[in-house]
């Protein structure tokens, strides 16, 4: 028999995204063995860097922790470990400067490729653009570079990268105008004593004004947006969100339900934990108020602890791709109409580091927020004329940093366009490619993938790492044939005996750490009574199929987590319960978490049986 033909996998982009790829790629073929070459298209130097992460990024930090910053989805702190290895300087530095990560990136491609060479693996950077795809047969893709030169491939990821917004396609040859602030060193060409106007209040254009006044700047920086608004500020590493299992409760509520959910019952639910943080007046607390004053409070919230709803928004962020997809298309699109831009102020905060150096350099006036009367720059002389706040504000320089654009057929790139024009990839409505929401393959066309905010109207957040990483994982999943999650597994740990001294506690906490890292979701029950029977594990099933859905009060977490576990539940956000039985509240407990899988601990459990100290609960918990 002969052996079955190993793959070529083409991944069009080497920034940070298309590096992802590869580097799960290869972790996965460490055991299935099935790729021989994978090819990185990418005109750049260096792998992983992209604009933002590269030397030219002047000394602008990151804007997420270090701590979750790995490109390994089982590592989400691998970047700091390597920070403390590597760059000892920025070791416990909490947002380093952009061009470490840049080498970090820099390092891991390094390290792919003796890994590649162990395997027997092709790894190889083409520094070429694709422009061209096109179905070479039923299995395969024939590929045509910038250059004329071709390969077939198997499979094809798309990793293009992010593109500015078209919000002005009528300056796009104007000297004095810049679509897109990356990298920040295209910026020194400024003179210092230039009026500098700024489109968009986003994180991009902080960095950019940030940059400016780095550079010795003296001339006025303009922020300017619609909004007028701010992002918010992080804080300096407080608790996390404590409900945290509840998140993962409404999306499992969600998706279990045979039709789309409403937008007005996911801000209703949202609007419960806000006011269990203690914003009472959503209105209130979302309303527009001087920027000046409004970072003032923030920052101040930040350095005190005070801002307690700000762990809210940062356990939400990664649930939000599977409440988007229970809402209804009409939902998502008011949604992006209405609600995006505070979205994102909320939610893609900036670091403290940067909202203090930006108070201070507002409250000098050297930086002024203003809110945008029109999105229509008028030209005067070699310059730009801004309408804002009642006034005229002219400018020497003009840069857009209005964030990046989400429809595929405005993308600047030929490959796209070719896939489009072609039918091989199909626009989705709300931006992007569509793509399976799980797998991220075409759902046009077997065999090619897009990730980044190529896939912005089926994730709608794809600006974080976090983000990122995962939807590589799932790739490299499903291109090496492994099973690629749904969604995030509910687990049972259920502990017997009154107290349950007979396993330390350490030891739950590690495997549950485990579980974590794994996408698996767990849920701890101390159950004091007996152990239970076969009998009573069979009924658990029809007791829990008849249960209706509900959510826990902070009440139902019980004291014996904080005693035992030392407090590692409530840190995590995890639910701890206690009942005195196996009896139908337990069973309800099951179906009310939906509890896809589990392990029952105890003394001497009888199940079948069988004596253990680990035992399998059947029904719910499988081995």
């Amino acid at each position: 028999m002969s052996s079955p033909r190993l793959s070529v996998v083409a991944i069009c982009g080497g920034g940070a995204c298309g590096l992802a790829v590869a580097l799960h790629l290869l972790r996965e073929n460490r055991s299935t063995k099935c790729i021989s070459h994978i090819y990185m298209y990418e005109k750049r130097q260096r792998i992983g860097s992209g604009l933002a992460y590269s030397e030219s990024s002047g000394a602008a930090i990151l804007n997420m922790s270090a701590d979750t910053m790995g490109l390994y989805e089982s590592e989400p702190t691998h970047f700091a470990g390597w920070v403390a290895s590597n760059r000892q300087r920025f070791q416990g530095i909490r947002y380093p400067p952009r061009h470490v990560y840049g080498d970090y990136a820099a390092a891991l491609f390094d390290a792919a490729e003796q890994d590649a060479g162990r395997q027997g693996v092709d790894l190889r950077v083409v520094p070429r653009e694709l422009v061209r795809a096109s179905r070479n047969g039923t299995e395969t893709f024939l590929l045509v570079d910038d250059e004329g030169g071709t390969l077939e491939a198997d499979r094809l990821v798309l990793a293009l990268g992010n593109f500015p917004s078209c919000t002005q396609p009528g300056l796009a040859d104007h000297p004095r105008y810049f679509d897109c602030p990356w990298p920040l060193r295209r910026l020194d060409v400024i003179p210092p004593t230039a009026a500098v106007c700024v489109l968009g209040t986003r994180l991009s254009g902080i960095d950019a004004a940030l940059h400016l006044e780095a550079n010795g700047h003296r001339g006025p920086i303009y922020l300017a947006s619609r909004t007028g608004r701010l992002p918010g500020v992080q804080g300096l590493g407080g608790a996390a969100y404590q409900g945290r299992y509840a998140l993962h409760l409404l999306a499992r509520d969600l998706e279990s339900r045979p039709g789309p959910s409403s937008a007005q019952e996911l801000s209703r639910k949202f609007g419960l934990f806000m006011e269990d943080l203690g914003v009472q007046d959503w209105e209130s607390f979302f309303r527009i108020k001087d920027p000046a004053h409004r970072l003032a409070q923030d920052v101040a919230a930040a350095e005190h602890g005070t801002a307690r709803w700000r762990a809210l928004p940062d356990a939400a962020a990664p649930m939000f791709e599977r409440y988007w997809n229970c809402l209804s298309i009409s939902d998502r699109a008011a949604f992006l109409q209405d609600y995006n831009s505070l979205w994102y102020a909320f939610v893609h905060a900036m670091p403290h580091d940067n909202a203090v150096r930006l108070q201070r350099l507002i409250h000098r006036g050297k930086v002024k927020v203003l809110t945008a009367e029109s999105d229509v720059i008028e030209q005067s002389g070699r310059g730009f004329v801004v309408t804002a706040c009642g006034e005229r504000i002219v400018a020497d320089f003009l840069i857009g940093a209005t964030g990046i654009e989400q429809k595929a057929s405005r993308i600047p790139s030929r490959l796209a366009q070719s896939l489009l024009s072609s039918q091989i990839m199909e626009e989705h409505p709300l931006g992007g490619f569509s793509v399976d929401q799980h797998t991220l393959e075409s759902t046009s066309t077997k065999g090619i993938f897009a990730i980044g905010s190529l896939t912005a109207g089926v994730h709608f957040y794809t600006n974080g790492i976090d983000r990122n990483r995962l939807h590589a994982s799932r790739i490299a999943r499903h291109i090496t044939g492994q099973i690629v999650p749904r969604r995030p597994g509910h687990v049972a740990i259920v502990l017997t005996g009154d107290p349950p001294s007979w396993v330390p506690g350490f030891k739950i906490t590690k495997v549950m750490a485990r579980m974590l890292e794994r996408h698996l979701i767990p849920f701890c029950y101390h159950v004091t009574g007996h152990a239970c029977s076969t009998r009573q594990l069979e009924s658990s099933e029809r007791h829990a199929n008849e249960a209706r859905p509900i959510f826990h009060d902070a009440e139902d977490v019980c004291a014996f987590s904080d005693e035992m576990l030392g407090g590692w539940v409530k840190t995590n956000g995890l639910l701890a319960q206690c009942f005195d039985s196996f009896g139908e509240p337990f069973h309800v407990a099951l179906k009310h978490h939906y509890i896809d899988i589990g392990l029952l601990l105890g003394d001497r459990p009888t199940v079948q049986g069988r004596n253990s100290s680990v035992q399998v609960l059947k029904g719910y918990l499988i081995g």
